[in-house]
């Protein structure tokens, strides 16, 4: 599938590496106070409960694109 056109796929790419790699440290740091403060399931509940707000999301905004980029 294409997302975007081809002349903006590299900037595409490096944004989501950055914007990756930021909300992969906020989720460690997330993760060990959880760890800390609630006990050892808090962190797997938390991320269960994001990741089915985030695919509930994605199912009803996600959709085909009209015409594909070249």
């Amino acid at each position: 599938m294409d997302f975007c056109p081809k002349e903006h796929r590299g900037r595409f790419n490096a944004l989501t590496t950055v914007v990756w790699s930021l909300l992969y440290g906020g989720g460690n740091y997330l993760g060990g106070v959880l760890f800390q403060n609630h006990g050892v399931g808090a962190p797997f509940l938390v991320a269960a409960a994001f990741m089915s707000v985030g695919a509930i999301i994605a199912v009803f905004t996600l959709k085909e694109p009209e015409k594909r980029e070249e």
